[in-house]
């Protein structure tokens, strides 16, 4: 008995494999949107059984990848089919298929001469960086680096579209510039560069119009350029200038002081030696001493002065003393005379 129920099984398995090949019948399949496929973003395909035979029956229609199917849906014509947030893994050559039976995903086979490539794509794209190497600047100065791409992806005949690049450094973002479509290249310059500014630059390629927003992640370029800052050059020329500056201070405030003690010599005199000034005490005898004589002085000029009145006004009275006219006249006469 369960010979014959196995054997029964083995039989149904294989009218319904016959049935199952003679039952599934290709679609045709459009892609609703054209463009670049990115990675992250929704691609949406419409399989479409226009021009069958029983269009008012509900059928089961299948999305293959590679002629696996990978979605399945129910309607009577046209189906549309999306993929969200597709990724890499997800490229390859998708077509449809209907059939009026259910079946497992895993059951179906696609194999169809219609179907559409697609090619998903990372929208960030590692490009090149010039100079390569090591690149050493001084603190202050402008670096200037170059963005160019030769990623075969990278393929595009409308100069009117939006792409962006970025410069990284250490795989964060730090400059945003549009990319030059025709001439292939992005010109990025970090003027005024610090100490802050040392690290492996690289750059990448946006093939989306929006601006990538996801500032947690980190991305690199196909190369590296290594910039590296010197602060301390700068930083001993600037500390020579200030020592060379105090040295040059010193020595004019020192001349300055020496000029001064030459100018105060020579407009006051010689100062006398120390053993020469006397002390207090001695000062002030002296002082006393100097003030007696010029009283002692000035007692006998007074005293000359007296007796120099005296002699006058003895003198005036013998010049006043007069004889009478004609006594002097005889007197005189008489003198003549003899």
């Amino acid at each position: 008995m369960i010979i014959i129920i196995i054997i029964l099984c083995a039989f149904s398995r294989v009218a319904m494999a016959q049935t199952s090949g003679q039952d599934i019948s290709p679609a045709n399949i459009f892609r609703t949107t054209s463009g670049t496929i990115f990675k992250g973003s929704d691609l949406e395909l419409k399989c479409s059984l226009h021009g069958r035979n029983d269009e008012q029956n509900m059928v089961h229609i299948y999305l293959c990848r590679n002629d696996v199917a990978v979605k399945r849906g129910l309607n009577k014509k046209d189906h549309l089919f999306t993929l969200k947030s597709v990724t890499t893994h997800e490229s390859g050559n998708y077509s449809c298929v209907f059939s009026s039976i259910l079946y497992e995903l895993s059951k179906i086979r696609g194999k169809t001469e219609n179907y559409i490539s697609i090619q998903v794509i990372d929208r960030i794209l590692p490009a090149d960086i010039s100079p390569t190497g090591l690149r050493k600047v001084k603190w202050g100065e402008s670096v200037e680096f170059k963005c160019t791409i030769s990623d075969l992806r990278f393929q595009t005949e409308d100069m009117s579209i939006i792409v962006h690049s970025y410069l990284c450094k250490n795989g964060t973002v730090v400059q945003m510039q549009i990319f030059d479509v025709k001439n292939m290249e992005a010109t990025f310059t970090l003027k005024s560069v610090i100490r802050s500014d040392t690290g492996n630059y690289s750059c990448v390629i946006d093939l989306q119009p929006n601006i990538f927003d996801k500032t947690d992640c980190k991305l690199y370029g196909n190369n590296e350029t290594f910039l590296n800052v010197d602060v301390w050059s700068d930083l001993i020329t600037v500390l020579s200038c200030l020592f060379f500056l105090l040295i040059l201070s010193l020595i004019l405030g020192t001349w300055w002081l020496i000029r001064k003690e030459e100018a105060v010599t020579l407009c006051c005199g010689r100062t006398p030696p120390k053993e020469d000034v006397a002390t207090s005490e001695e000062g002030v005898s002296k002082r006393r001493r100097v003030k007696k004589d010029s009283s002692d002085e000035y007692a006998g000029m007074a005293e000359a002065d007296h007796m120099y009145q005296e002699v006058a006004d003895e003198t005036r009275s013998f010049t006043t003393f007069t004889v009478p006219s004609h006594e002097a006249d005889d007197t005189y006469q008489e003198i003549v005379v003899s």
